[in-house]
């Protein structure tokens, strides 16, 4: 029986997935393209089904590609985490962040404390906007890197993390069953248009009591209790929780990934360095906000 993985396998699948082709994955980790390959092959073989099939002349992920994917990309991360703590590398620079608010608010800063405590040479330029606009200024080149909740299907986003689009109100909160849904908006968003399509397909009344741009207004109204709102699950204030009503069944909306994004061959080395930090800090924290919902859902039982 295999009891563990070889990284470099990992590593090769990262890296072809990131490059988009053979050629680049293998300049990218040192390695000749049929080497590359063979590596490919082997981590297919171990699994004992298909991670990849072609779609035209390109090789693609299957489902379980994707899987196995996400959880390279953990793995490696907590491995170059460690491989830094040996060598003690300090990093400095200035780096520009686009970033959405659900980032900017909740998730983002205890990255950022956690480079500034290990790294002081590292310096900030952070932008709060959508996570459209964000990806648009890297493309123009106006940022080095874009934190987004959806856009996984961009082709400079590397995904994070699968997030459930909850509906989310305060422990309190409830409706009838005769009542219309009081929904609270946050307009620079698709997700409630995506919940009042849901709502309306399954025959539910609604109505909006609050509508905002300011996902900060967003968040207070719905702890005044008089709403429910939809946002990811990836990150909710305290005194907020996901909502399932006791009267009625609300749509499920599905999930949605959680990115970043960035083109590494524009970065220099130094910018380069402190954005694999962030992604390996956010690809731990996710990992470990994974093992807190299993904990926590093994509590329940």
């Amino acid at each position: 029986m295999q009891h563990t993985i070889d990284p470099d396998l990992l590593r090769a699948l990262v890296s072809f997935e990131e490059m988009g082709s053979l050629a680049r994955a293998a300049d990218r980790v040192g390695r000749t393209e049929s080497t590359l390959s063979l590596q490919l092959k082997k981590l297919d073989e171990l699994f004992g089904r298909s991670l990849f099939v072609h779609r035209g002349r390109r090789l693609v992920l299957t489902e379980d590609g994707c899987a196995v994917l996400h959880h390279a990309r953990r793995i490696l991360a907590m491995n170059d985490e460690l491989l830094s703590l040996i060598h003690k590398r300090r990093l400095s620079g200035r780096i520009r962040i686009g970033t959405s608010q659900d980032f900017s608010e909740g998730i983002l800063p205890s990255v950022l404390r956690g480079i500034v405590a290990r790294h002081p040479e590292v310096k900030f330029d952070l932008q709060v906007e959508g996570g459209v606009q964000s990806v648009e200024d890297l493309e123009r080149g106006n940022i080095d890197v874009a934190l987004t909740i959806g856009l996984g299907e961009h082709p400079s986003a590397r995904r994070l993390h699968r997030t459930r689009i909850a509906w989310i109100a305060t422990p309190e909160f409830n409706i009838s069953a005769d009542q219309p849904i009081p929904l609270i908006i946050f307009d620079q968003s698709r997700f409630p248009q995506q919940a009042i399509d849901a709502l309306n397909a399954a025959g539910l009344r609604w109505e909006i009591v609050f509508k905002s741009s300011n996902l900060t207004s967003v968040w207070a109204t719905t702890r005044t209790g008089i709403g429910v709102t939809v946002r990811s699950s990836y990150w909710m204030p305290a005194g907020l929780v996901p909502f399932y009503p006791k009267h009625i069944t609300l749509p499920s909306l599905g999930e949605t990934d959680v990115s970043i994004h960035y083109y590494e061959h524009t970065l220099s080395p130094e910018v380069r360095d402190i954005v694999l930090y962030i992604e390996r800090s956010l690809l731990l924290q996710s990992l470990a906000d994974s093992q807190d919902m299993t904990a926590a859902a093994s509590g329940k039982r």
